[in-house]
């Protein structure tokens, strides 16, 4: 987003920079209900540190300080799909 609220997206063929068309204001809609649907989720777990080498299984994580990830972490669903979580 930039310093006037717009969100930019950019194509992944061309790299234009889409600024204020429907195809932006639409991303930008879709990031806002992901933000509220997640804020207003209570947390499952809590992380801390470095996550590197760390599996994170589905949930709601939260720190109360800074996080990291020097290397390679693995993000681990357990049967969820893009539209449901067993």
């Amino acid at each position: 987003m930039d310093g006037l609220g717009v969100l930019a997206t950019t194509s992944r063929a061309d790299r234009r920079l889409l600024v204020g068309d429907a195809q932006a204001a639409k991303a930008q809609s879709d990031l806002t209900i992901a933000y509220n649907d997640a804020a207003g989720r209570a947390p499952t777990a809590s992380v801390a540190g470095d996550l590197v080498g760390k599996t994170l299984t589905a949930g709601v994580y939260n720190s109360t300080g800074p996080l990291a990830l020097s290397g390679t972490g693995t993000l681990n669903g357990q049967g969820c799909n893009r539209r449901r979580c067993r």
